[in-house]
């Protein structure tokens, strides 16, 4: 039974890190879905910019906002303020003879309420969603609404870069995980429909934004909502987005909590897109991509707990040398992050680690104390 157990769970892992992306990039080839772009689609567009406490940086991303390389009358700039305490509106308002617009929400609600009181004001046919702190290719804009020529698109998800600054382990170790989001994304996008978008770069028709509460996480559930209606969520690799990584473990451990636990939260409120028989595809997708990888965290103890038990066979016994060596390396990691010794063969299992134990405390959190993220800090200047 142990060792069913065991294998179990190898099998599980090994499924959502080599077996997912094989099947779907096998799927990818036999439907090679396309995307009809047209470069000359110029739509009308507002351009939304999420803000609280942004004053290191709100200035530098309206600048980037104006430079933007697509017609000035066919482009409206809306900067939400979630209440902000700081200089952030002061700053916008010097910009409001430019054509930005400031939207102030009077009390923190946090960053989809205030999405969905923008998109009521917004005039643009396609509404494009940042972060204060992402800054924009100048042709990002006409890379992302290029596809909606295309009548069947009604999402798209732009490119993002983090950026480190200086010898940054946070931003080499993101870039690794990205890399993987990347390549599953093209495969998804080829497949089907990719699975929600980033927050600092995707667009929506108007006619098809649905609003919802304050407590969902809107850049994943948003683009299911267009999948419902019988939309594609698509991918555009061109529309290039750079934002800098977080400067230590302990930001990036806390912006994952905060994502995982409104992510998981999120669908488990619009469960029905779990639902096999109405949404086949999307269904397998999710399973496969989210809600298995988040469950990863709470599947590795499990392994090395039952590991434990096996330990009369040669078999089992290198394999939990092999979780100790592991575990072992991630914990130097950790040690020489906090002296400022940085290298990939450390803080790589160390990453990996607190990723994942910020994928156990955010769904535990919520399982058990029903501790829900509403509102966000700005952790990146």
């Amino acid at each position: 039974m142990l060792e069913a157990i065991f294998y179990f769970f190898v099998a599980i892992i090994l499924y959502v890190y080599i077996g997912y992306p094989l099947l779907i990039s096998l799927i990818a080839a036999i439907r090679q879905r396309t995307v009809n772009k047209n470069d000359d689609h110029e739509p009308t567009v507002t351009l939304i910019v999420s803000a609280y406490n942004e004053a290191a940086v709100i200035e530098q991303k309206l600048q980037n906002c104006l430079a933007l390389d697509y017609p000035k009358p066919k482009l409206e700039i809306v900067v939400f303020s979630d209440a902000s305490t700081d200089a952030t509106d002061g700053i916008v308002q010097r910009y409001e003879a430019q054509g930005i617009i400031l939207i102030r929400l009077p009390e923190r609600r946090g960053k989809t309420a205030g999405q969905n009181l923008a998109v009521n004001y917004a005039q643009g046919e396609i509404i494009v969603f940042s972060d204060a702190n992402a800054f924009y290719r100048p042709d990002a804009i006409r890379k992302i609404v290029r596809n909606f020529s295309d009548p069947s698109v009604g999402c798209v998800c732009g490119e993002l870069i983090y950026v480190p600054e200086g010898e940054n382990p946070i931003g080499e170790a993101e870039n690794v995980y990205w890399g993987y989001e990347k390549f599953l994304k093209r495969q998804e996008n080829r497949a089907a429909s990719i699975l929600g978008a980033n927050g600092s770069i995707y667009a929506v028709r108007k006619n098809l934004y649905v609003p919802l509460a304050d407590d969902i996480i809107s850049d994943f559930i948003e683009p299911l909502t267009i999948i419902e209606q019988g939309y594609r969520v698509v991918y555009e690799p061109a529309a290039l987005c750079f934002e800098r990584t977080t400067s230590n473990f302990r930001e990036e451990y806390q912006r994952k909590k905060r994502i995982i636990n409104r992510s998981f939260y999120s669908l488990l409120h619009h469960s029905t897109f779990l639902n096999p028989f109405k949404y086949p595809m999307l269904s397998f997708q999710l399973f496969s991509h989210k809600i298995l990888r988040w469950f990863i965290a709470f599947y590795l103890p499990v392994l090395f707990f039952v590991n434990l038990f096996l330990l009369g066979s040669i078999f089992f016994q290198i394999t939990m040398v092999l979780q100790c060596l592991f575990y072992a390396t991630a914990l130097f990691g950790y040690i020489m992050e906090r002296k400022q010794f940085h290298h990939f063969l450390f803080y790589a299992p160390f990453y990996y680690c607190l990723v994942n134990l910020a994928s156990f405390q955010a769904i535990a959190g919520f399982l058990v104390k029903r501790e829900r993220i509403v509102t966000w800090n700005p952790i990146r200047a």
